[in-house]
């Protein structure tokens, strides 16, 4: 009897010793897992922040631009009004070349307030960004084939 015991005990001194490798195994995988999510997604974001210091002096520059427009624009309005100015052909069409600059700054403008207003889309980007590039990378780590879709996860992301 006390033969069967020892047997019995040290089978299952093996079983869960077995039990306990595998789970550390498990545990192992999940960490290396998450630290290169992690990896990724801190590379995404890093990038998303140059991004944003990007547009930054874009803005600037737009804004210095669009003040230097509008002080062109006086400048043409004033040699319009002013006696005895040559309100020749020239005129008009620095006039409609001043009128088609300012019309794409505008459009420009609204773009870029589009962008800086709603900084969502573009975290929702990164964030699908991220999602598949994570998805991808547990994939070939499983050795599956990747998906036949690459669409974003939340659908907020519209090209």
């Amino acid at each position: 009897m006390t033969r069967n015991t020892s047997k019995l005990k040290k089978t299952l001194q093996n079983l869960f010793l077995a039990c306990l490798n595998a789970t550390l195994i498990l545990v192992f995988l999940c960490l290396l897992t998450a630290y290169f999510a992690f990896k990724k997604v801190e590379g995404i974001s890093i990038a998303f922040a140059q991004n944003l210091v990007s547009i930054s002096p874009l803005v600037d520059e737009v804004s210095a631009f669009n003040t230097t427009m509008i002080d062109l624009k006086e400048e043409v309005e004033l040699l319009r009004q002013s006696p005895g100015a040559n309100r020749g052909a020239s005129s008009y069409q620095l006039e409609a070349r001043l009128d088609k600059i300012q019309a794409s700054i505008d459009d420009f403008n609204e773009s870029v307030r589009k962008i800086s207003n709603a900084p969502t889309k573009l975290i929702d980007h990164a964030i699908d960004k991220a999602a598949l590039e994570l998805k991808t990378g547990i994939n070939e780590i499983r050795s599956c084939s990747p998906p036949t879709s690459t669409e974003p996860l939340s659908g907020t992301v519209s090209n």
